[in-house]
């Protein structure tokens, strides 16, 4: 089986972390992977990626591209097609599902199944209406990370006809045991986080219009952390992640008077150190499809306190987790200081619970998903 993965760029984006680590488990599975990069790679958690899928065989595509919707570009995805001959190509994200979708008009080879993962229940993704009906015809498969995605997505069809769809949840590396005391003094360490503070951390992009339309609500999160904690030098606010909102959010920061409270560590090659740092992972988002942070740190024993919408209460596995409503800065205030204030039991609770991420939403039981559905369709095309 021949696999060509396609996203925009390597990154410490959700989807580039499940394109990379489906691609290694596929590979493992028997079968040849390549991926290619609309627009190249550009940081140091893509460098990281980048040497990990290399490692494993997976040759790279288009490392070096910079300018995604160019007719070089489309050439190039035409002439992959046409040379390598995939049996699946698989599309993440806006961007290269477009690419893709007009590239293969132009490939001389046909028996290709195109199919396309949906990653957030923001169908159009705040793109073009026409170029997002468009794509719903262009794929033989849409494949949503979540049920709540699944629903989003219908609804967006309507009686449209389109490929099949069908949920297949995202699933990621996870910790295989809870951080003891002495990771996480080390983990602290290597951050040059307090090691005597109570800490809250975030992991996601700095994105959208604004920081009051961010997707991971990082304004909700400083301003219910002031409210809480302001002026306690012992519990601190962490941020992993870049983008055009951050210095938004510093300068939020300076106006709640949490300046020397909070952290903004940038883009880091991987979410493990900090997640051993913290105390509690928190994630106010406004909308999200299935959160591979999320996973991750729930899969490390980490109290959650999370938006309560649809495409986080449908992980929650029990009451280690505090869900509050979105966009409420009081509620996410108190939930916080209940976190902070009876610490032992959501920790408890939250370590009890663990086993039950690992056990749904492992890259393995997602990759065996995605195996057992690539053969089908492969089947279906020769058939049909």
């Amino acid at each position: 089986m021949k696999i060509l993965e396609a996203i925009a760029t390597l990154d410490p984006g959700g989807a580039e972390s499940l394109v990379s680590d489906l691609s290694i488990d596929l590979v493992q599975r028997g079968a040849e992977v390549k991926i290619f990069l609309i627009a190249g790679i550009r940081n140091e958690r893509g460098m990281f990626l980048k040497n990990r899928l290399e490692k494993v065989g997976i040759e790279i595509i288009g490392s070096q591209s910079r300018k995604p919707a160019t007719a070089q570009n489309l050439f190039h995805i035409s002439k992959t097609l046409d040379v390598w001959q995939p049996d699946i190509v698989h599309c993440h994200l806006y961007n290269s599902a477009v690419a893709f979708s007009v590239a293969r008009l132009f490939a001389i080879y046909k028996s290709v199944v195109y199919m396309r993962t949906l990653h957030s229940t923001e169908i159009a993704e705040k793109r073009s209406r026409i170029i997002s009906k468009y794509l719903c015809h262009m794929f033989d498969y849409h494949i949503a990370c979540s049920s709540s995605v699944e629903e989003m997505y219908r609804a967006f069809v309507g009686k449209s006809k389109t490929g099949i769809i069908t949920t297949i949840p995202n699933g990621c590396l996870l910790a295989d045991e809870h951080t003891d005391a002495r990771g996480k003094y080390e983990a602290r360490e290597q951050l040059s986080l307090p090691q005597d503070s109570f800490i809250y951390c975030n992991i996601g992009a700095f994105r959208g219009g604004s920081l009051v339309r961010s997707v991971k609500a990082q304004d909700i999160l400083l301003q219910g952390f002031a409210k809480a904690f302001r002026n306690q030098n012992t519990v601190h606010l962490v941020f992993a992640g870049d983008g055009p909102t951050r210095t938004e959010a510093e300068l939020l920061a300076k106006a709640l008077g949490i300046t020397e409270q909070t952290h903004f560590l940038g883009n880091i090659p991987e979410s493990w150190p900090l997640l051993k740092a913290a105390d509690v992972f928190t994630m106010p988002s406004r909308y999200e499809g299935l959160s591979l942070a999320l996973l991750e740190a729930a899969s490390t024993g980490l109290p959650i306190i999370a938006s309560d919408i649809p495409e986080i209460s449908s992980l929650k596995p029990g009451d280690g987790w505090l869900l509050c409503p979105i966009e409420n800065v009081t509620a996410l205030s108190d939930a916080m200081l209940t976190a902070r204030n009876n610490y032992k039991e959501y920790l408890k609770r939250a370590q009890e619970q663990s086993d039950i991420i690992r056990e749904r939403y492992s890259i393995e039981e997602c990759g065996l998903h995605y195996w057992d559905l690539f053969n089908s369709a492969i089947k279906n095309k020769k058939t049909g």
